[in-house]
């Protein structure tokens, strides 16, 4: 399963919400855009996902 990030969706600034949630801490922010810092360390629970109002993060099954 790979986790992908719409930087087209996601409204960065207005929300943030996936770097709070992440019970891992995979995710950064680089040159103004959302970025995983290491994919191997994410285990899937989904929650980052889940609160993504703007549907910008996704899991390819």
């Amino acid at each position: 399963m790979d986790i992908n990030i719409n930087h087209e969706k996601c409204v960065l600034y207005d929300c943030l919400e996936c770097l709070d949630v992440c019970p891992v801490d995979i995710f950064t922010v680089m040159n103004g855009k959302l970025v995983l810092t290491d994919k191997d360390k994410c285990y899937r629970c989904l929650v980052c996902q889940d609160i993504c109002n703007y549907d910008a993060i996704t899991f390819d099954y």
